[in-house]
């Protein structure tokens, strides 16, 4: 079975690791660590104590907004300094 993206969560007690591109196999669970550089890592089937797959994607629509927001606001106050520049007839 195949993973997009999945949280393990392993018996020695240490915090769950986020994995993508998780493969679970009768033997051993693997995939790619996201925190760190994505090296792919394998875990063995009686060390991992549950695989919780996650299902949210980052939203990153909230972001792009933002920095349209941000360069509609500088051109908006680039344009009133031109107006402001502009002598009156």
């Amino acid at each position: 079975m195949s993973i997009p993206r999945a949280r393990l969560t392993l018996r020695d007690g240490s915090p769950p690791l986020t994995l993508a591109d998780v493969s679970v196999r009768s033997d051993s669970v693997s995939g790619f660590l996201i925190d760190q550089g994505r090296s792919r890592m394998a875990f063995p089937r009686a060390d991992v104590v549950a695989v919780a797959v996650e299902t949210r994607v980052p939203d990153r629509s909230a972001n792009i907004a933002l920095i349209i927001l941000g360069v509609l606001g500088v051109a908006a106050g680039l344009f009133a300094v031109f107006l402001a520049a502009l002598p009156e007839s």
